[in-house]
């Protein structure tokens, strides 16, 4: 990085990376005479220590955010430091509100005084170099829309029979709100459960949108006694209990840790299932089998549980259902059937 001019003017703009060290530098003139005949001269150049300020900067909330009193902002720093950073230091106005020493560098603050507020955020690294983040204006309104009487409701139901495994079953939601104020920018949140693959949704109010495994419905403002109805539409992947949840939220809600969640009872969703039909001839049981397709079942009968002695008839589905006559069924005073895959 050393430059030489024409005049003998030496010119170099020492790198952080190249501090603290001692650097020898010689320089030599040589003239063209015949012989030529030159000189040189050795000095050292000392680089002291150079450690640049760390820097921050308020990522969330955005610029002319509006907030209701007692809600909470979520207050997001982003630092960069070539030293450790001893601690983060989050201001509204020149107060203090909070210190944080790990990252990642964020609060949770609830101001309560409707006005403006300008935040900002202060880093001091290990030598105790400070940086200063960009003030970051947010408005705290008194408007009417925030008052204490917001009171939205979600209510989840899923099928109440039992649901074959591939099979699309349908959860109903309905989001509802009871105050006497308005509820503003409201959303039903519903995060599929692991054993479900989204289908479809929709609603009567709003938009919705489905990404990496969340349902969200941006229903928006709620008057006092609204209510609006949404539709899921699911495949479960895998046998066993499923249990859906969506929550609800506001906004303009005082008090957002009390945003109302609702779960559906949960959804029994079997391998395969056995449907038991009397036929009109022969006094014949029909048994039907629904499960998957070219997958192998055992169809079992049973005339006394407590003995537990379960007879097998053996059944491959070509289809999504295949059928088991039992003649014998009249001749056992019981008769239990069931069925699982092999």
């Amino acid at each position: 990085g050393l430059a030489v001019s024409s005049g003998g003017v030496i010119t170099w703009t020492p790198t952080e990376a190249q501090g603290p060290s001692t650097n020898l530098i010689t320089v030599r003139v040589t003239d063209n005479g015949a012989p030529a005949l030159s000189d040189q001269k050795t000095f050292n150049v000392v680089v002291a220590a150079v450690d640049l300020p760390p820097q921050i900067s308020i990522t969330s909330p955005k610029p002319l955010s509006v907030f209701c009193p007692n809600s909470i902002v979520e207050i997001n720093a982003q630092v960069v430091s070539d030293d450790p950073v001893a601690r983060v230091e989050f201001y509204a106005d020149s107060e203090l509100v909070e210190t944080v020493t790990d990252p990642p560098y964020t609060i949770q603050w609830r101001p309560t005084v409707p006005r403006d507020y300008a935040l900002s955020a202060k880093v001091v690294d290990a030598k105790n170099i400070t940086g200063t983040s960009d003030s970051v204006k947010i408005s705290v309104t008194g408007s009417p829309e925030c008052c204490k009487t917001l009171s939205l409701a979600v209510s989840n139901i899923g099928p109440a029979a039992q649901v074959l495994v591939g099979t699309p079953f349908n959860y109903t939601l309905f989001a509802q709100h009871f105050g006497e104020c308005a509820g503003v920018g409201v959303v039903v949140t519903d995060h599929l459960p692991a054993a479900v693959v989204f289908v479809s949704a929709q609603a009567d109010c709003g938009t919705w949108e489905y990404t990496n495994g969340v349902v969200t419905w941006q229903i928006g403002r709620m008057e006092s006694g609204a209510q609006c109805a949404m539709e899921l539409t699911v495949v479960s992947t895998v046998p066993g209990n499923i249990t859906n949840c969506a929550g609800i939220t506001a906004i303009n809600n005082p008090f957002p840790d009390d945003d109302d969640e609702s779960c559906s009872f949960p959804v029994i969703v079997t391998g395969c299932r056995l449907d038991i039909q009397m036929m009109a001839a022969g006094g014949c049981a029909e048994i039907t089998l629904r499960g998957e397709s070219n997958q192998e079942y055992d169809i079992e009968t049973c005339d006394d549980l407590d003995l537990h002695q379960w007879t097998s008839r053996d059944l491959r589905l070509a289809g999504p259902t295949a059928k088991y006559i039992d003649c014998e069924f009249l001749t056992r005073p019981y008769r239990y059937y069931r069925a699982k895959q092999r």
